[in-house]
């Protein structure tokens, strides 16, 4: 039976918390930390110039926020193999004097340097990827977090086949057992490190993180799920236009258990800065050296809390284009708030890709350029314009700022106000202001106001405002706003609302969706109301369709379908699953593997209840459900089905008596009970039954019905055998006119007669066994 019900069975980790007990009074934990760099990848590959001091910037935010013990981390810098060898030998010795008492051993491994296709590249050394594996497998480790930021080092999730999973780490387990693997980049890809950042992308993202830039649900701590989110939309964004081309990160998690922990607490330092509602933008934070900590884009609609070390920072922030600075200085164990109005107005990137991949333009030596300062642009408050090139206002090459703009085919570099054309407009670097085209609106760079077109609206950036068209509105990066339209697609996040037959994010949404699809590929905060509605990441709040399927859910699922990996809240419909539910599962057949709470439906099936199922069919793994024979005064021989949870079941039952003039009454039964267990072999029984009478002959009579209270006390002979005795007290009702059983034993009744029925209170017994 568990193999059929394990159908969320993963719910996997993060590894790195504070906390040093596990929930419920477990074993306790000790974290570890092997922390490994090499700049030098050997002959023919460029030196780079951060793995060190990337390394160095893991091993403080693991040591600071995470809960590592300095004795418990060792960093190896200028790694070779040698020297990584001797270190692994000398952490298997620590992590097996470790394991000596109850206590939970976690191994964090970071890289930071060159890689290819088949391993690790040391100097001249080269250590492949099935060995470093088998050395983290051997460590000893009961949990296993390995993170390369390395060239192809999606090559070492290929060797196991990992499975690819949606929100892998949402509810993370305080007991849990496996390895978790991350990669910087997909097999075939370049990791890149940036002059201008100081730090890979992947590792600057995963650092600013931990720091407390990934904290979605804003408690002051940051999960594993929620670091690995926040760095891979990051690193992704801010590689895209780099020559080396994107960089995906990637995953391999073989990761079980139950409960949750955090990878970092954002106030371990003593001290921290809080970033207040209002400011809105991209953030960066150095600290007095010049040394950037922290880079996130932020909404100005929430707070944001970073966890850093005592000193003096200097805080930037780029408000759509527009530069502000702010200084502030943290003290020990204080919270320094900084509001929008702290900030004052102040007057791509170099990467080497980190491997022996080759590039388009050139070896391993890569550069691009991002848009640097502000293009110069010549305003011309009204222009018409038939088609790019074909513009009233005359081309001198420089780039064009519209206020008002009329057109066939429109075309702009920025515009500040009105584009209105009839087939359709472009504006190739942002909009403030509204578009209006029949045919399509394309912005190529970011923008805020609206868009109204009979085809399609295009932002490749950011957007906040309205998009509405007939067939479909599409945002490449992140969008703020309502999207109405046949199809609605943002790439990013989004906050808001889509409205249309398809409405699909890739990242993040909150807000709601309407339509007859609605997707998100990130977490969700908010509702989803269609016929198909899916979460792939943990989902807070509402979904309303025929089908319903969530990662994770807190809040409710309606519909006929409804499935969550693991939820908190209750599903309402005609099929319920579940992999783990704290709540209520309330339809025609409802499924979980773990269920805390409720469930009620005509058959409910689980592999453990700490709570009630209540329905006909009961089928839980380790609940209560036995076989019960009986003998009572109202039928001679009964057999019946106790099916349910540890404490609360349902009887089904059938049985066969003596009835009037020698013929034989038939009853059946259903009802409901608690189970009790005061003492180890000692249980009782309490049930409310309802049993249907028919006797032999009189098929075609109107039943006579009854109703029972039983108190069973059961002492268990063996495992599989009890023998069961009690009291009940009856209450019989029949048509006066109809046939009359006389159930009973005669004594201490007490007889109610109406016009058409009568009812009688008595009490009677049972005896028998119970398998």
């Amino acid at each position: 039976m568990k193999s059929c019900l394990l159908l969320v069975i993963m719910v996997l980790a993060s590894l790195l918390g504070p906390s040093a007990q596990a929930a419920g009074g477990g074993p306790s934990k000790r974290r570890f930390a092997l922390i490994v760099s090499a700049n030098d990848g050997g002959q023919g590959r460029a030196r780079l110039r951060f793995a060190d001091s990337d390394a160095r910037a893991v091993a403080d935010v693991l040591v600071s926020l995470g809960g590592i013990q300095p004795h418990d981390l060792t960093l190896v810098p200028a790694a070779t193999r040698t020297s990584l060898t001797a270190a692994f030998d000398t952490l298997k010795s620590q992590l097996g004097v470790a394991g000596a008492g109850r206590v939970r051993r976690e191994l964090f491994v970071y890289y930071s340097g060159h890689s290819d296709e088949e391993g690790l590249l040391l100097g001249g050394e080269r250590v492949p990827y099935r060995e470093l594996r088998s050395w983290i497998d051997g460590a000893g480790a009961d949990v296993r977090i390995a993170v390369l930021d390395s060239c192809a080092s999606g090559a070492l999730i290929r060797l196991k086949g990992g499975r690819h999973l949606p929100g892998f780490l949402s509810d993370v387990s305080a007991d849990a057992r496996g390895h978790a693997f991350l990669t910087a980049s997909s097999a075939d890809e370049s990791a890149q490190e940036s002059d201008r950042i100081g730090a890979a992308f992947f590792t600057h993202f995963l650092v600013s993180g931990l720091r407390g830039a990934a904290d979605s649900t804003r408690d002051g701590q940051v999960t594993l799920n929620e670091a690995y989110h926040f760095a891979y939309q990051e690193t992704l964004r801010r590689t895209e236009r780099t020559a080396a081309g994107p960089q995906h990160p990637a995953y391999d998690i073989q990761l079980a258990g139950t409960g949750d922990l955090v990878m970092t607490e954002v106030r371990a330092t003593g001290s921290a800065l809080v970033l207040a509602d209002d400011v809105g933008g991209r953030i960066y934070v150095r600290d007095a050296a010049g040394r950037l900590m922290v880079e996130l884009r932020k909404e100005p609609l929430y707070p944001v809390e970073l966890g850093l070390a005592p000193g003096q920072y200097k805080v930037s922030l780029d408000a759509d284009g527009q530069p502000f600075e702010a200084n502030v200085v943290l003290a020990r164990g204080s919270r320094a708030r900084l509001g929008r109005g702290q900030f004052k107005s102040v007057a791509l990137l170099a990467t080497v890709a980190r491997g022996d991949l080759r590039s388009a333009h050139g070896p391993d030596a890569i550069s691009a350029t991002a848009s640097s300062a502000a293009a110069s642009y010549r305003t011309v408050p009204f222009e018409a314009v038939l088609a790019p090139g074909l513009r009233t206002g005359g081309n001198d090459g420089q780039p064009v700022l519209n206020n008002f703009m009329l057109g066939i085919v429109g075309h702009s570099h920025r515009v500040e106000g009105l584009q209105l054309s009839l087939g359709g407009n472009i504006v190739e670097h942002d909009i403030r202001g509204a578009q209006f085209g029949l045919g399509f609106n394309l912005v190529r760079g970011s923008g805020q106001g609206a868009q109204f077109s009979v085809g399609a609206n295009i932002v490749q950036k950011d957007y906040l405002g309205v998009q509405s068209a007939s067939v479909a509105n599409i945002t490449l990066g992140d969008f703020r706003g309502a999207q109405f339209g046949v199809a609605n697609w943002v790439r990013g996040s989004q906050r808001g609302a889509q409205i249309g037959n398809i409405n699909w994010t890739g990242g993040d949404s909150t807000g709601l969706q309407a339509g007859v699809f609605n997707g998100t590929g990130g977490k969700a905060r908010g509702g989803q109301v269609g016929v198909i509605n899916l979460t792939g990441g943990e989902h807070h709040g509402f979904e309303i369709g025929v089908a319903n399927a969530a990662d994770g859910l807190r809040g409710f699922q309606t519909g006929v379908a409804n499935v969550t990996g693991a939820g908190r809240g209750f599903q309402l419909g005609v099929a319920n699953v579940a992999g783990e539910m704290t709540g209520a599962q309330i339809s025609v057949v409802n499924v979980g593997r773990k269920v805390r709470g409720l469930q009620f439906g005509v058959v409910n099936i689980a592999e453990s209840v700490d709570g009630a199922s209540i329905g006909i069919i009961n089928i839980i793994g380790d609940g209560y459900n036995k076989v019960s024979l009986w003998s009572s005064d109202l039928l001679a021989s009964n057999v019946g089905l106790k099916l349910g949870s540890k404490h609360a079941y349902t009887l089904l039952g059938f049985g066969a008596g003596q009835g009037e003039a020698g013929k034989t009454l038939y009853g059946s039964s259903l009802g409901l009970g608690a189970h009790i267990t005061p003492w180890q072999r000692i249980f009782i029984d309490v049930d409310a039954v309802g049993t249907h009478f028919m006797e032999e002959g009189n098929w075609d009579a109107e039943n006579v019905a009854m109703g029972s209270l039983r108190l069973t006390f059961g002492f268990q002979l063996f495992r599989h055998l009890a023998i069961t005795a009690g009291p009940t007290y009856n209450v019989y009702v029949r048509k006066i006119a109809g046939p009359d059983f006389t159930p009973g034993l005669g004594v201490l009744e007490s007889t109610h007669r109406g016009d058409e029925f009568e009812a009688r209170r008595f009490p009677g017994f049972l005896i028998g066994l119970q398998i």
